[in-house]
């Protein structure tokens, strides 16, 4: 069995999904999925916090695997920048507390493609694929942990080449 993380990285909301893969059986099991909201303006206490949030994340559910979405380049450089500060933070956070774990990213539109088909799927698209494959129904108002699900999917794919399309 292996666990991966997934998370749609951000400075005010991440989302994360855990999902247990059975490599015999291909049995794919929704371990847990949260939001964590940061309310504080953007700070290096702020990116301690995220640091700490990871590390829990880590601690609570030893993974075997971080798939982090990729962020796009939009017109705020600013913007781009905060988010690389905790994206760098939440990789430290998995690879300074467990040596092993194999970190990867994919762009959104490779983990809609992979999903769903479709590279230009909608959030709401995907999420409704996440929730048949998973067999669930996700409370996810505002789709972060559906990307977050969606990309440790994605990364099932990776790992047993096609295994959704």
């Amino acid at each position: 069995m292996i666990r991966i993380i997934g998370i749609d990285p951000g400075t005010t909301k991440i989302g994360f999904g855990i999902i247990d893969f059975e490599e015999k059986t291909k049995d794919i099991t929704l371990v847990k999925y949260g939001l964590i909201t940061l309310k504080d303006s953007f700070s290096y206490a702020k990116i301690k916090k995220i640091y700490d949030a990871m590390v829990a994340l880590n601690e609570e559910f030893k993974p075997d695997f971080i798939a982090i979405e990729n962020q796009f380049l939009g017109r705020n450089v600013q913007t781009l920048l905060k988010l690389t500060h905790a994206k760098t933070a939440m990789i430290l956070a998995f690879l300074n507390h467990n040596e092993n774990i194999i970190i990867e990213e994919y762009p959104p539109a490779t983990v809609k493609l992979t999903i769903t088909g479709k590279g230009n799927a909608t959030k709401e698209e995907l999420e409704e694929v996440i929730n048949r494959i998973l067999k669930t129904e996700i409370d996810n108002k505002n789709l972060d942990v559906s990307d977050a699900l969606g990309v440790a999917l994605c990364h099932i794919n990776k790992i047993y080449d096609k295994f959704f399309i």
